[in-house]
């Protein structure tokens, strides 16, 4: 929001307010906004003030300056005469944007019993078919990339917040979306898609590698002695300092963080987080893993669903 300022006067706070309608949302981006219709820019997003009626030539490049929020449905634009605009994203394709290098990548693994016992999830294609039986109890909920401003850079190549479905097929071939299906049964729900769009596009990564590690990944974790004995405790409450023992035993316990929601019953466990280097090696190891930027948020004892 745009406060007023000692000395400052109405004519300069009114540009601001119009220029950045929601400045505490604004994402700043750097690239270009390549229009595909003749669409009208606005001076502001909520008025839709146009006062000179311009409008997008189709086929002209306008430079980017950022959008309304990760994942919002605006971008703003400078015009050939210089004017700063903004206009829906429907109207182009952003391109040629400038991806940082992730500090470091968070794998998060999520108990698939627990995010089907959910009654919002309990109808999804796959927790109707049988989720109990899955082999393993953790499931890929995705490999985020991370800075250590403690954010997760999203929707990095300009795209929108939408259903899963919605977005365009990534191009994955058959055999790499079962590879993938196996470790993220989302896959039934088009999550992975969802996943690429917010996190993935953020990576610097193509596709094909970005899911090749993340599969890798949630393998590696999945035949640990950690995931072992979460299973084995499945259906039981147990004490937070007890599973820090199976992850201390792993040598893991400096570089993870648990994760609990509130139930009727009590805390029930979510998933748990692992923190790895910026530089993402093919295959993971105790030596790419780094000290964890985030704490526990499990309590001293809490449910496993089973």
């Amino acid at each position: 929001m745009c406060k007023m300022l000692p000395g400052t006067t109405i004519v300069v706070v009114l540009f601001c307010c119009l220029l950045f309608p929601v400045a505490e949302a604004f994402e700043k981006l750097s690239g270009a906004f390549l229009a595909e219709k003749e669409c009208p820019v606005f001076q502001s997003i909520k008025k839709q003030t146009n006062p000179k009626k311009q409008r997008l030539i189709k086929g002209e490049s306008y430079s980017l300056l950022g959008e309304n929020k990760p994942g919002g449905g605006w971008v703003q634009i400078k015009m050939p005469g210089g004017e700063v605009r903004w206009v829906s994203k429907q109207c182009g394709e952003v391109t040629g944007l400038i991806i940082n290098k992730p500090d470091f990548f968070t794998l998060a693994m999520s108990s698939f019993p627990a995010f089907c016992s959910k009654n919002k999830n309990k109808r999804l294609p796959e927790c109707k078919s049988q989720p109990h039986s899955h082999s393993h109890s953790f499931v890929l909920h995705g490999l985020w990339p991370s800075n250590k401003q403690g954010k997760h850079p999203a929707f990095c190549n300009g795209s929108e917040k939408r259903s899963a479905c919605d977005y365009r097929p990534i191009g994955l071939s058959g055999k790499q979306l079962a590879f993938l299906e196996e470790v993220m049964p989302g896959v039934k729900s088009c999550y992975q898609r969802y996943q690429w769009y917010k996190h993935g596009v953020c990576s610097g990564m193509t596709a094909e590698i970005y899911f090749e590690r993340a599969s890798g990944y949630a393998r590696w974790f999945q035949n640990s002695p950690v995931a072992l004995a979460f299973k084995k405790h499945a259906g039981k409450t147990v004490m937070l300092e007890q599973v820090r023992g199976w992850l201390k035993a792993w040598g893991i316990d400096s570089s993870s963080s648990l994760h609990c929601y509130q139930a009727k019953k009590g805390a029930v466990f979510k998933e748990i987080r692992l923190y790895f280097s910026g530089n993402l090696v093919t295959k993971p190891d105790h030596h790419s893993l780094i000290d964890a930027p985030y704490s526990n948020q499990c309590p001293n004892e809490f449910f496993l669903e089973q």
